[in-house]
């Protein structure tokens, strides 16, 4: 949780129901498409967060968006 809100609320919001970036509860991607769009991001859409969170804190990240109810 430390990890999205320092990184992913400005955008997300803090409680991920999204903002300026979409709401991230009960998303249907899998881990490794959710990870390669954190690493990577959108163009004109999302930043990439490859040089800013390692892979290990990317999996955090995402452990994070599997337990939002």
């Amino acid at each position: 949780r430390t990890l999205f809100l320092k990184n992913c609320a400005h955008c997300h919001g803090s409680d991920a129901r999204g903002n300026e970036g979409p709401d991230l509860h009960g998303l249907d991607w899998t881990d490794e498409q959710i990870a390669r769009r954190i690493r990577n991001g959108k163009k004109g859409q999302m930043t990439a967060f490859a040089q800013k969170l390692s892979s290990q804190q990317i999996t955090e990240v995402i452990a994070y968006l599997r337990s939002l109810k």
